[in-house]
């Protein structure tokens, strides 16, 4: 890297379903910005075509890609009238040319370390002098299946191959997918425990007095993207709300409109109101009398920086992920779990009472992974100049935060 030139980046994710991958690496994005020893420039790659809805960092920029989406359980091309392999080469062309062109000193491929359909093979092959990161969340599903999708997908065989650190957002006192058996032994030597990617979410800075109050007298409920959210949402908006209070319930920008219609129809009081999308959501949930949320990643890691009570119903399919995210979490008493199946506008009543003035002590958890990750990246630019030296003590950082936290 040259002398004076911003640090370039690019973060990558497929984003066939929902936010998940892009809300993470957009939490990246603000994290290496502030966090690194010099000016940043980057690039976030995605297939969302709602990416241009959300805040990035300044200088900044979206390469959003011709969509997925998943339709029973198999893809097909979201918008564009072509075949699944054509429009996977059509990605894969997109993507190799703009690294080329971009030449990043750091790329950081959400959990599909091919990318989807392998559209990133391509583009590796070529990247001679990037430093290439996997990162991955806490939990990727049932040991069994994870496993045997690592090397069905010919992930195991593009990490080896291409990739010099694997990234863990996740505290592995809660929960390590080596030692459940998500992830193969051998790659534990290349991989750092981040912490949770939690504290250090807001992009709003500190609000006055009087939306303090206000937000403190609402509670929240978010169904992540909105896709397979209707039940969650069903059971929130015909719930009873404690006098003095307002629920605000987030559809997410893929709920299917007549479901959000027929949610609106649903509303039990004047207190409820129904909304696809809420601006600053982590500030908001961090001043909230409480959360009532499915259980991805994101959003769970802005409730952990609060101590904001929450209640978590998981999703159970495709994926086990959120299932086992739920009931790690509440094991250890950070959150309150509904099954899917139990949820009802009662039991949402019954619990937005018991909320009241009630606030929740989260701590002997690493929820710092955003100020980890500048140093870790720091490492890897360090290596890549050829000093070797500080690549040891970047990656003990997380090790001596989590004794720290102990």
């Amino acid at each position: 890297m040259e002398c004076g030139k911003p640090i370039r980046i690019v973060l990558y994710s497929h984003d066939a379903v929902g936010l998940g991958h892009l809300r993470r690496n957009l939490a990246l994005s603000y994290s290496l910005s502030r966090g690194l020893y010099g000016p940043v420039t980057g690039l976030l790659i995605s297939g969302n075509h709602h990416a241009g809805r959300l805040s990035r960092p300044d200088n900044w920029d979206l390469l959003v890609l011709p969509g997925y989406e998943k339709l029973g359980g198999n893809y097909r091309s979201r918008q564009l009238v072509m075949p699944l392999a054509e429009l996977a080469a059509l990605r894969a062309k997109i993507i190799a040319s703009a690294l080329e062109a971009f030449e990043p000193d750091i790329l950081i491929v959400d959990k599909h370390p091919a990318g989807l359909q392998g559209e990133l093979l391509p583009a590796l092959k070529t990247l001679t002098t990037t430093r290439l990161v996997l990162g991955l969340r806490d939990i990727l599903d049932g040991p069994e299946t994870a496993l045997a999708q690592w090397y069905a997908s010919g992930s195991h065989q593009a990490v080896r191959e291409y990739y010099h650190r694997i990234w863990i957002y996740s505290d592995p006192r809660i929960h390590s997918p080596f030692d459940s058996g998500e992830l193969p032994e051998e790659l534990r030597a290349i991989s750092d425990f981040t912490g949770y990617l939690a504290k250090g979410r807001r992009t709003l800075g500190e609000p006055d007095a009087a939306m303090k109050n206000q937000w403190g007298r609402q509670f929240l409920t978010f169904v992540g993207a909105g896709s397979d959210g209707f039940p969650v949402a069903q059971a929130a908006v015909r719930a009873r709300v404690p006098a003095g209070y307002q629920h605000l319930v987030c559809t997410g920008p893929d709920m299917p409109a007549e479901d959000v219609a027929a949610l609106r129809l649903m509303v039990s009081s004047p207190a409820i109101s129904v909304t696809s999308f809420i601006e600053h959501a982590a500030t908001r949930i961090a001043y909230a009398a409480g959360l009532l949320t499915m259980g991805g990643y994101n959003t769970l890691c802005e409730a952990l920086a609060t101590d904001t009570p929450t209640l978590v119903v998981p999703r159970r399919s495709p994926r086990l992920e959120q299932q086992i995210r739920a009931q790690v979490l509440a094991e250890c008493g950070l959150i309150d779990m509904c099954p899917i199946d139990r949820i009802t506008p009662a039991f949402v009543g019954d619990w937005l009472e018991r909320c009241s003035g009630r606030r929740v002590v989260r701590s002997r958890i690493d929820l710092d992974g955003l100020q980890h990750v500048p140093a870790l990246a720091s490492s890897l630019l360090t290596t890549k100049e050829g000093t070797a030296d500080a690549t040891d003590t970047a990656h003990r950082i997380c090790a001596e935060n989590l004794s720290q936290a102990v």
